[in-house]
C-alpha cells in the first residue's frame, strides 16, 4: 500500500504520518517495509530450505 494512501487514511500529510509511525513503533514505515520482507524471506527459507524460493515470492 502506498504511503499516501495510508496517511489519507488517517487524515494526516505523507510527513505527518512518517513522524507519528515513527514515534509509535521507533521505526519509519519503510525500515518497518523493509523488515517485513527480510522477516517472510527467512521464514521461507526456513520452511523450505531454499533460498530460491524466497527470491522467487519476493
Amino acid at each position: 500500500m502506498k504511503l499516501e494512501v495510508l496517511s489519507n487514511e488517517f487524515n494526516m500529510s505523507k510527513f505527518q504520518f512518517i513522524r507519528a509511525f515513527k514515534e509509535a513503533t521507533g521505526i519509519s514505515p519503510y525500515g518497518y517495509y523493509l523488515n517485513s520482507k527480510i522477516e517472510f524471506a527467512r521464514r521461507l527459507i526456513e520452511e523450505k530450505k531454499d533460498v530460491y524460493a524466497a527470491i522467487e515470492a519476493g
